[in-house]
């Protein structure tokens, strides 16, 4: 009940956003993004107010499905990967750490689940692509820097 309760309180907090080019395609191939699987451990120091994040299919749409968590909540749940990014903002002001998890609900019907990530702190750009097998997960563990 009491998480519940936290959830529908945090919920007009975060957002989501389907957009087409807020990140420029260009900027976005030339990018060295790291892959991640569930065997590693990040931790991305945080400057910024909020945390904001892109997901998309960076290759074939093959019907991915994730639900992503933060701080053990669902924010997210049973969302399809599209070629069209979506943006999501998570606020951050009151809190000295968070963890933002991945998982892998579906690998779709090419292989492993793949996820572009890419997090966007001031002027530093964070760029991952995610490998899961069903109902594997990754997590991010941001700290305020």
């Amino acid at each position: 009940m009491r998480a519940t309760l936290l959830l529908f309180l945090l919920l007009p907090l975060i957002n989501f956003a389907q957009v087409n080019q807020d990140i420029d395609t260009n900027i976005s191939q030339i990018l060295n993004y790291k892959t991640i699987t569930s065997k590693n451990y990040i931790k991305l120091g945080w400057r910024s107010k909020t945390i904001s994040l892109f997901i998309w299919d960076g290759s074939n749409e093959d019907n991915d499905i994730i639900t992503i968590f933060y701080d053990n909540q669902p924010i997210l749940e049973n969302f399809v990967i599209k070629n069209k990014k979506t943006l999501i903002e998570l606020p951050f002001s009151d809190v000295e750490s968070a963890k933002l998890k991945f998982t892998a609900i579906s690998t779709g019907s090419e292989g492993k689940n793949t996820v572009n990530i890419i997090f966007l702190d001031e002027n530093v750009i964070s760029p991952f692509v995610s490998v899961l097998d069903k109902n594997e997960s990754i997590v991010i563990n941001i700290l305020k820097k």
